[in-house]
């Protein structure tokens, strides 16, 4: 799952009990923890918090440099090495340092990572790295024709929201990178309109988890929050630190927390 640091009804979320309980209620095996930069540093206990939990509970954790657009690696460099100091001898983080480049060329973007990633390899030298694309990481094609080879152990990041965006769209550039034997992960999805609202294609969204599954591509779902909009997985009654019930839980995070659970096994056996 992605938590949600837009608002409140985001926020309230960003605690260890949550991650406890989606951890061994909700059967999450990863946790997306977006920080929007105009929180940085004010927020920075926020995320170390879940960060905390996610270690203590077991499971991989996500920090994101939550950005659409152009971002300011320096900035971003500030955050990761201040994470990687504290946590880069841990095997639980994954680093993802640019949420959606829009219209920059593949070229900006990767010098942009190459520059991030040579500041955090000397602190942490072997966890993964996720790589965002142009076109709010929708064209990995583009980066996978010209891979970032500075280090090892990075994937390239996909964005999808099934409503809005169609597996057969999207399916030649996701290959194109497999065929290259480069990694995919879907950093964020929704079955919902790529806004967050509309409606939960439920049919679309089946035909991406298959092809998810058939391909081992892990993922994050948008979003742990309790707005209105369709991508909330919780009700705006929902209590905050869980275990929820059924009643809490809105129906596009019953069907998201299902196929999460259906994948538990599996995840833990790898």
């Amino acid at each position: 799952m992605s938590l949600y640091d837009w608002n409140q009804q985001g926020w309230r979320f960003y605690n260890a009990s949550v991650i406890k309980n989606l951890a061994e209620q909700k059967k999450c095996t990863v946790i997306r923890v977006p920080l929007i930069a105009a929180n940085y540093p004010g927020s920075m206990d926020r995320v170390k918090t879940v960060m905390d939990a996610c270690i203590a509970n077991g499971v991989y954790c996500i920090p994101n440099w939550h950005v659409v657009g152009a971002s300011n690696a320096d900035t971003a460099i500030q955050f990761y090495t201040t994470l990687a100091q504290a946590y880069g001898n841990t095997p639980n983080i994954i680093y993802e340092p640019w949420n959606e480049p829009t219209t920059d060329t593949w070229a900006t973007i990767k010098a942009y990572h190459e520059k991030v990633i040579a500041a955090v390899r000397p602190l942490d030298p072997s966890n993964v790295f996720l790589l965002g694309n142009r076109q709010w990481d929708q064209r990995p094609d583009e980066a996978c024709n010209d891979p970032v080879t500075s280090t090892s152990n990075v994937a390239y990041v996909v964005h999808f929201y099934a409503n809005s965006n169609k597996l057969s769209a999207f399916q030649p550039y996701i290959d194109s990178c497999l065929n290259k034997g480069l990694a995919i992960f879907i950093s964020e999805y929704g079955g919902v309109s790529s806004n967050g609202g509309g409606t939960f294609n439920t049919a679309e969204m089946q035909n991406w988890w298959n092809y998810m599954d058939a391909n081992s591509i892990g993922s994050a779902n948008w979003a742990v929050e309790s707005n209105t909009e369709t991508s909330s997985v919780f009700t705006t009654t929902a209590n905050a630190n869980g275990p929820w019930q059924d009643s809490e839980i809105t129906s596009s995070g019953t069907q998201v927390f299902q196929y999460i659970a259906s994948k538990y096994a599996e995840t833990m056996s790898q």
